[in-house]
């Protein structure tokens, strides 16, 4: 076995073990929207009635006031407890997430909602089950970003950077052992990259058919997959992409405006209401408010945040420097990515790679500054993670452009280790405290 094979195993498994560290230390129901997307999942593929929604949903909440829900998140426990999750009747249909997930818990022998539906501790190890699905999940993005990496840029060391940079993302991290719809949409971006990289290098048409049916499950995974279909369809569509960047930058760039436009407003007429019900009847909206006026100037700060580490219902960020420290950090690889790009030793169509990439960031970031501009919380750096595979990747290649040919074969992954370390320290130091208290 090859050093580049062992150290990708290695990546891999740390990332396994790390995740189910993760499911079994986060409390039941502190990941964000855990018991909306836990209902949806129990619910979806079945006929659910209103009674066996007050008996699913009431157990629900009575297993989150068991875990100590309310006092972890800093709210104040509603007494009675509420029967329901949300009182309105334009209940969410269940998303491509809500279905896998819950095949996946019937797969694991999940319960019918009858007499046989356990109680609040049942019904907790039943939200772990699920989230063992997120660290799978998760596992795969990995192996994909390294894959993808390492086909591009021809470089075991660079590839290694771009799957520890991801591993080293705090709140990836979080997000990728509960339950939530991030999780899926991640892994598809990370499957559309590697295939990306495979239709530019290698010039084939089976590539190119899978991204297309990428392309179709995006959106219906979740509404910010249209990121992910927006800046790859052109790659899909236009054949001998050598020859034509141009075009394929002329294409992407048009399709990103208008699925910005398309993908916020879809973004706002889904989440208006379910924030509101939530905080109505859970009582759990104390970070949930209107946007004030001069809402732009408060979204660097809010979505830079959110992106990078606050854990919990945003109720346990990283401190205020080390949100510093990573601007500066991912800003100084940005700039460096053109050098970068010139010492990498990888394919013709590295640049074109590179180039999907910055615009999908792009398309993320500012779906999410759409979103802001009516509520806060739709404005969190989480609901930009379809962008989080291509950020990586830029990242990486604006390091090696810091770093010495010489010394890139054993600094680089040196580096992904180092962020990795952080990413544990901001676990141990900030989040379990926060959830163990």
């Amino acid at each position: 076995m090859s050093r580049s094979s062992v150290v990708a195993a290695f990546i891999v498994v740390f990332a396994l073990i790390r995740g189910i560290w993760c499911l079994l230390v986060i409390p039941p129901w502190q990941g964000p929207d855990e018991p909306m997307h836990f209902v949806l999942a129990i619910s979806s593929g079945a006929s659910v009635d209103e009674a066996t929604r007050v008996y699913m949903e009431s157990g629900v909440i009575g297993s989150m006031a068991r875990y100590r829900f309310w006092e972890l998140t800093g709210q104040v426990q509603p007494d009675p407890l509420p029967s329901l999750i949300r009182t309105s009747a334009d209940i969410p249909s269940p998303t491509l997430y809500h279905r896998v997930l819950g095949g996946w818990l019937r797969l694991t022998g999940s319960p019918p909602v009858d007499d046989r539906w356990p109680g609040a501790a049942g019904i907790g190890a039943l939200l772990r089950t699920g989230r063992a699905l997120s660290v799978l999940m998760y596992g795969g993005a990995v192996v994909l970003l390294y894959a993808a990496a390492a086909l591009v840029s021809r470089s075991p060391a660079l590839a290694a950077l771009v799957a520890l940079l991801f591993l080293g993302h705090p709140q990836m991290t979080f997000i990728g052992a509960c339950l939530n719809s991030d999780n899926l949409v991640v892994l598809l971006a990370s499957l559309a990259l590697y295939l990306i990289c495979h239709a530019v290098v290698r010039q084939g048409w089976t590539a190119r058919i899978a991204l297309l049916a990428v392309c179709l499950v995006a959106p219906i995974a979740k509404r910010a997959g249209l990121a992910i279909t927006a800046t790859v369809l052109p790659v899909a569509l236009l054949p001998a992409l050598r020859d034509r960047r141009r075009a394929l930058l002329a294409i992407t760039g048009a399709a990103a405006v208008v699925a910005v436009a398309a993908g916020g407003l879809w973004l706002l007429g889904m989440g208006r209401s379910m924030v509101r019900d939530v905080e109505e009847v859970l009582g759990i909206g104390g970070w949930v408010r209107e946007q004030p006026p001069g809402w732009w100037q408060a979204f660097g700060t809010h979505f830079w945040e959110t992106f990078w580490g606050n854990y919990g219902w945003v109720q346990c960020p990283i401190p205020a420097w080390c949100l510093r420290a990573i601007g500066v950090c991912v800003a100084t690889a940005l700039v460096m990515v053109p050098t970068g790009r010139r010492r990498c030793a990888g394919s013709t169509g590295f640049g074109i790679v590179l180039a999907v990439c910055a615009v999908q960031v792009v398309f993320a970031v500012a779906q999410v500054a759409i979103a802001q501009g009516m509520r806060m919380e739709l404005g969190q750096g989480r609901h930009a993670f379809v962008g989080l595979p291509g950020l990586c990747l830029l990242v990486a290649v604006g390091v090696r452009g810091l770093v010495r040919d010489s010394i890139a074969p054993w600094v680089l992954p040196l580096i992904g280790f180092g962020a990795v370390l952080l990413s544990e320290a901001s676990l141990w130091f900030i989040a379990v405290p926060c959830f163990l208290r």
